[in-house]
C-alpha cells in the first residue's frame, strides 16, 4: 500500500508496465502560472504523472475520478457513492520509457479541495458535516491500456492544518489485484466490486457494497448525452424501482427471484434499458 503525506509520494504499478505517481507539487507558483487560472498563493497541491515502462508507445491514456464517497465519522461508515465523472484531458502518444508532464491531481483552496487546475471542479463535502478531518473514498480509473485499471484511494484532509494523506485501499478493485508477468491475470472492467467472475461469485452481503455496485453500474453505462438511472437498471432486471430500492437496503428476501435478477444484471454488467419515451428515463 502506498502512502501520500507531506513530503512523500504514492507509487502504483498497473497493467502494461505503467506506473502512476502522485506527489506534492515542487513549486505551487509555477503550476499556477502554467495553468489558465490566475496566480495563487502556495497551497497544499498534489500532482500526478504516469510512466510508460512498456517497450512501445501508448496511443492514448486517461485518468478519471469516477466515484466518491464521504465518511460519516459519527456513524463510522461511508455514505452512498456519488458519481463524479471527472476526467483529465487524454494524453496521446506517450513514448516508451517516457513520463507524462505533471498535472494537478488536487489542491487545497480555503475550505475546498479542487480537482485539476480549475475552479469549477470541487470535491464535494456535505455542508452539514463539521468534522475536523474530512475523509473520502475515491474510485480512480486509468483507461487506454489493454485492460481498464481501477484504483481505490482513501483521502483524508484536515483543512485547519492543510494536512493531507492519501492511501491505496486494500480492496478488490485495487491495483495490487492485477497480476503482472507470464500468465498475467486482471479483473475485467465489467466486473463490479466484490465480484469474482472466475468463480462465478459476487458479494452483495453488505449494504454499502450493494449501493456502491449500483452507482458504479450507472457510471459505467452513462455517456455524455445520457445518464443511466436506477430505473434503467430495474427495467433490465424486470423489477419495479421500489424493489431495487428494497434490495439496496436489504429488505428484499435473499434468494428471491427479484434479488437474483438484480444481482445477475450487476454481476454480468448487462445493458440498461432506457425508457420508451424520448428524452425521459423515469
Amino acid at each position: 500500500m502506498g502512502v501520500l503525506s507531506c513530503g512523500s509520494e504514492i507509487q502504483l504499478a498497473g497493467p502494461d508496465d505503467v506506473q502512476l505517481v502522485i506527489r506534492p507539487a515542487s513549486n505551487h507558483f509555477n503550476l499556477a502560472l502554467l495553468s489558465r487560472s490566475p496566480l495563487r498563493p502556495p497551497t497544499d497541491c498534489q500532482v500526478w504523472t504516469i510512466l510508460n515502462g512498456a517497450p512501445r508507445s501508448l496511443p492514448q491514456i486517461q485518468l478519471e475520478i469516477s466515484i466518491a464517497q464521504t465518511f460519516d465519522d459519527r456513524k463510522l461508515a461511508f455514505r452512498e457513492p456519488v458519481i463524479v465523472g471527472f476526467r483529465w484531458p487524454a494524453l496521446k502518444d506517450v513514448g516508451a520509457g517516457d513520463w507524462t508532464n505533471p498535472a494537478i491531481f488536487l489542491w487545497a483552496d480555503g475550505d475546498h479541495l479542487r480537482l485539476s487546475d480549475s475552479d469549477a471542479h470541487v470535491l464535494h463535502w456535505p455542508n452539514g458535516d463539521k468534522s475536523v478531518t474530512r475523509r473520502w473514498r475515491l474510485l480512480v480509473k486509468v483507461t487506454g491500456l489493454s485492460v481498464e485499471w481501477p484504483i481505490e484511494l482513501d483521502l483524508r484532509w484536515t483543512p485547519a492544518t492543510n494536512s493531507l494523506e492519501l492511501t491505496q485501499c486494500c480492496d478488490t478493485t485495487s491495483a495490487d489485484r492485477i497480476k503482472q508477468g507470464n500468465g498475467s491475470e486482471s479483473r475485467p472492467p465489467s466486473a463490479p466490486p466484490g465480484c469474482d467472475p472466475a468463480n462465478n461469485k459476487c458479494d452483495f452481503i453488505e449494504e454499502a457494497r450493494r449501493v456502491r455496485s449500483i452507482a458504479e453500474y450507472r457510471e459505467r453505462w452513462s455517456t455524455g448525452s445520457w445518464k443511466c438511472s436506477e430505473a434503467s437498471l430495474a427495467r433490465t432486471a424486470r423489477v419495479d424501482p421500489a424493489d431495487l430500492s428494497k434490495w439496496k437496503k436489504g429488505s428484499l428476501p435473499v434468494g428471491s427471484g427479484k434479488a437474483r435478477r438484480i444481482e445477475r444484471v450487476l454481476k454480468n454488467n448487462e445493458r440498461p434499458t432506457p425508457a420508451n419515451r424520448a428524452n425521459s428515463d423515469l
